[in-house]
């Protein structure tokens, strides 16, 4: 089962709201088919409750979260229940038990920037275009930031090498010239890696943070060579034992450059018709970035 949540930075970061109570919200409501709502009990939503559910929470700024939900009209209270209305613009789509993990595990700056890569993977993967990111891209996409802060520069990076160690997100280091690197993002996982590894940070590469530039406007980057990997690789990621009936490495690997495959439209249904709806297939299709691409084509647990 998968969750909708808000992908409007300006909703997001508004003052005095945090976002994982509204993420909180969602993955915890239920859908009431008889009168096509979206709800969740307002015992199970008191700021008691929500703060229990979410790291950066407590019952104060629960409280306060709640209230400007209620003016911006995404949540009103009806007798015993508050009613979520339908997302109005970009949204995510993410597996509802990993949603609540991270939010019981991680803050709201670390959801909101691991909601943002993900969203980036997808969107340039469906595109057939590279998944470059830099922190200026985060600085000014998810914390609305239109000018340098170096404060809040090295809070990313902090929470961009927390997101590695917990495996939830590889990506390469790209050196285009002197002066400017890039990230490519080439893995992204929906499930908490166990691991003893030490993280791995981007200072194996110098970058002066204060240089980098938005990859908004670059285009494929030919020149471009590989410098690092950070993270765990895509076949630590993916690799799946056959033996537990699940997808073998190599085997999604090919599903996945398939269906990346702009002009090969017919078959990819059939597909994804074909690929068993359980959880170890979805998660399988989480790690190797398919789970959203799939989900297009109807495939939900």
């Amino acid at each position: 089962m998968s969750t909708h949540v808000e992908a409007d930075p300006k909703i997001l970061r508004t003052k005095g709201l945090k976002a994982n109570a509204l993420f909180a919200l969602r993955a915890y409501s239920f859908y009431d088919k008889k009168n096509n709502q979206r709800k969740i009990s307002r015992k199970d939503a008191s700021n008691r409750q929500l703060a229990s559910l979410a790291k950066d929470l407590n019952k104060d700024n629960v409280g306060k979260s709640l209230s400007i939900l209620k003016s911006k009209n995404i949540i009103k209270e009806e007798g015993e229940y508050y009613i979520l209305n339908e997302i109005d613009g970009a949204y995510f789509n993410i597996d509802t038990d990993f949603l609540k993990e991270l939010l019981y595990k991680r803050n709201s700056d670390y959801v909101n920037i691991y909601l943002w890569l993900r969203n980036r993977f997808f969107y340039r993967c469906k595109e057939g275009r590279p998944a470059y990111f830099s922190i200026k891209d985060i600085l000014e996409h998810v914390f609305q930031y239109k000018t340098r802060d170096m404060r809040v520069y090295n809070r990313i990076k902090n929470i961009l090498a927390d997101i590695v160690a917990d495996g939830l997100v590889t990506y390469k280091i790209m050196r285009v010239n002197e002066n400017l690197y890039l990230r490519e993002i080439f893995a992204i996982r929906e499930e908490f890696v166990i691991a003893e590894a030490a993280k791995e940070q981007d200072d194996k590469v110098f970058i002066d943070a204060s240089k980098e530039k938005s990859t908004d406007d670059i285009g494929e980057a030919s020149e471009a060579q590989e410098v690092a990997t950070v993270g765990f690789d895509l076949g630590q990621v993916s690799r799946i034992r056959m033996d537990n009936g699940k997808f073998e490495y190599t085997e999604i690997e090919k599903i996945k450059e398939y269906m990346l495959k702009k002009n090969i439209e017919e078959g990819k249904q059939s597909l994804v018709d074909s690929v068993e709806k359980t959880p170890d297939n979805q998660k399988a299709l989480a790690a190797a970035g398919l789970l959203s691409i799939f989900a297009n084509y109807g495939w939900e647990m």
